[in-house]
């Protein structure tokens, strides 16, 4: 596998750094193996050299910015439209959503996928989430209306 630099890689917790580095396509995942880091995704070519969907990072002092992660930003969908606010949040938040819901299940999920909460027979177009047992970090949530899936998103519980 061919060596080159990558594009990102996670700094210290809390800032997303780059290292330089032009992909040709996504980059969707990363991953570590004996303590090497791994990038894999779409791309063909890094920087015009042939590199299949996956290169190693060979590492470097090449580290050019720095930023801190301060939101979620939802991409529409076909799907109702939720608007979450704020977010993050500290003990409360709200969903806004495009169309009415009657009946409608609420699931939220953590990062690894468990159920945290479920709330049902939700009407209207708002709903008020309290923080509740949620400790700090990011949360996917899923609103079912009778057996369609009404929309989802992201949240940050701070």
């Amino acid at each position: 596998m061919p060596e080159v630099y990558l594009l990102k890689i996670w700094q210290n917790g809390t800032e997303w750094c780059g290292l330089g580095g032009s992909f040709d396509n996504r980059s969707v995942c990363l991953g570590f193996c004996n303590d090497t880091l791994y990038i894999g995704g779409g791309f063909l070519t890094i920087d015009g050299d042939s590199i299949s969907r996956i290169a190693k990072w060979i590492g470097g002092n090449y580290v050019d910015t720095c930023g801190n992660i301060s939101s979620v930003n939802e991409i529409p969908s076909q799907e109702n439209t939720i608007t979450v606010y704020p977010n993050p949040f500290s003990d409360y938040t709200t969903l806004v959503l495009t169309t009415q819901l009657f009946k409608a299940t609420l699931l939220v999920y953590d990062i690894l996928g468990k159920e945290v909460m479920r709330i049902e027979n939700l009407t209207g177009k708002e709903i008020k989430i309290s923080r509740g047992g949620m400790s700090q970090g990011m949360y996917f949530f899923k609103i079912i209306d009778g057996n369609t899936s009404t929309g989802q998103g992201k949240m940050l519980v701070e």
